[in-house]
């Protein structure tokens, strides 16, 4: 199995609890992404002139392989197609990602089905007022910013008002007609805001908001003919549910529920909805560490237990990037977010000395 993820440790470690043999084309080097796959090929993107002389060597002998994706394709929907035209591809078809990246037509389908959308605009607000600019093909949050009037134009994304309240997602399987909510997550709050700095599996719906949600991804579901995990990302002041976009790809959510979460997703793509969904399992949750400056993962360093998208001995982590994934299980979300912490608080110090 070939996966092409910006960080596809989660995804190669459930392929090879599956018994797959991995190739993995990601844009990091983890150290525990590079343990579990045979082949590891890093990238600077996903671009067809990145990734076709790479898929064309690996698969020169070996015919052809199943291919599933992750985060980091958005900007790359022609890699896709090429993909598709040399593998068997677990997930949507590059069709169906071009439609959820069209958001002016997903919005406008959002508010047929009856689901809320912050206020939009694809033209530049006259005033600033709240707006946020986002583009149109990001993940984890990268390129928002709160407009301002002056700022320099892109061509390539849109203005939303801002709405105050608590960010998070909706898992769902889908076969292409019909589909079953799995799970509901809340996002950790981030510093700056808009970048994705993790989540829990707490619920933040009350159960008609459930209800309502699930008809209408039914009716999306059979519209853009989505097919295996996908999530619906929210926002919510407990009364009103606005929808943000559709990530239409396995998502980082999915390591909650390692490893059933793969065998999910494949039989969803075959056709085959689940029975049972992940909304009783214990409480879990991780959070990213950012580098609040430069650092060097010094030689000899050892990753305590509860890490994860560990980078190599000699990495250089600028400030602002991604040091690591934090993760803990507990017996509520209370204690769950107290261990969070204490694992951060832990690992931020014994790193204070490595500049």
């Amino acid at each position: 199995m070939i996966v092409l993820a910006a960080s596809g440790r989660w995804l190669v470690e459930a392929a090879c609890a599956a018994g797959f043999d991995v190739w993995l084309i990601e844009q990091f080097a983890d150290v525990d992404a590079l343990r579990c796959c045979r082949r590891h090929q890093q990238v600077d993107d996903f671009s067809l002139t990145t990734v076709k002389p790479i898929i064309k060597v690996w698969l020169n002998n070996a015919g052809r392989a199943s291919v599933i994706y992750g985060g980091g394709l958005e900007q790359y929907p022609e890699t896709l197609d090429f993909l598709a035209r040399r593998s068997e591809i677990l997930g949507n078809t590059a069709e169906c990602f071009r439609k959820t990246l069209a958001k002016r037509d997903l919005f406008a389908h959002f508010a047929r089905l009856g689901i809320a959308v912050p206020e939009t605009r694809f033209t530049p607000p006259a005033l600033a007022n709240d707006w946020l600019y986002k583009p149109m093909a990001g993940q984890g949050g990268s390129g928002i910013r709160l407009w301002q009037v002056g700022d320099a134009l892109d061509t390539g994304g849109y203005w939303q008002r801002f709405v105050p309240g608590v960010a998070g997602s909706v898992l769902f399987a889908a076969n292409g007609r019909k589909s079953v909510i799995m799970a509901v997550h809340r996002y950790y709050q981030s510093e700056p805001p808009w970048r994705f700095a993790g989540l829990s599996n707490a619920s933040l719906l009350t159960a008609r908001q459930l209800a309502l949600l699930d008809q209408a991804l039914a009716e999306l579901v059979l519209s853009l003919r989505l097919k295996g995990l996908n999530t619906l990302d929210i926002i919510t002041d407990g009364d009103t549910v606005w929808a943000l976009e559709i990530n239409a790809r396995p998502s980082a959510s999915l390591q909650l529920y390692a490893p059933d979460w793969l065998a999910v997703h494949r039989s969803a793509v075959a056709g085959y909805l689940p029975k049972t969904d992940f909304r009783e399992w214990p409480a879990s949750g991780f959070r990213i560490v950012y580098a609040r400056h430069e650092i060097v993962i010094a030689k000899g360093w050892r990753w305590p237990g509860f890490c994860h998208d560990c980078p190599p001995e000699g990495a250089v982590i600028g400030a602002g990037q991604p040091i690591c994934t934090v993760s803990s299980g507990a017996e509520n979300h209370a204690r769950l977010s107290e261990q969070l912490d204490q694992a951060i608080h832990f690992l931020t110090t014994q790193l204070k000395g490595m500049s």
